[in-house]
């Protein structure tokens, strides 16, 4: 595990400038997964509702709380329970995304439920028969349920 001071020594060896400000505010080490989670919520605590850059809400999902949507996203026979962060260009069919969950760019959740959780850019998860609870999915993931036995 890399330390933030020696990302800082490295900086200072490779001649750049390093500095030091002081906040105001609150402030959240999230050096491990459980930290980030807990960030979200903090985060997510704050949004207000924002569905107006949806392409698509059909009829039959249902959208309640604080729920902030991106630009060109569709939200296709599903269920969604804020406080939720929705990113650009997300496709969620059949599923339920749970309070305290972010989703961002061009993810796709089909078939599954997730809460409490933050999934990364260009993610795809599909056919999930438990609900996924305190998940922490990186970039490029694929998540699916097999047909096959194991």
């Amino acid at each position: 595990e890399l330390e933030i001071t020696d990302a800082i020594q490295w900086m200072i060896d490779n001649g750049y400038k390093v500095g030091a400000e002081v906040i105001e505010g609150w402030w959240k080490d999230t050096g491990k997964p459980d930290d980030i989670l807990e960030a979200n919520r903090l985060i997510l605590e704050d949004i207000e509702r924002n569905v107006d850059g949806a392409k698509v809400v059909d009829e039959a999902s249902q959208i309640s709380g604080r729920v902030k949507i991106g630009k060109g996203s569709e939200i296709i026979n599903s269920k969604i329970v804020g406080p939720v962060i929705i990113g650009n260009k997300v496709k969620v069919v059949d599923s339920y995304i749970g309070p305290f969950t972010s989703l961002s760019d061009r993810v796709e959740i089909k078939k599954t439920e997730i809460e409490y959780s933050v999934v990364l850019e260009n993610t795809k998860i599909e056919n999930i028969k438990r609900r996924m609870q305190k998940c922490l999915i990186g970039k490029g993931v694929r998540i699916y349920r097999s047909k096959d036995l194991p």
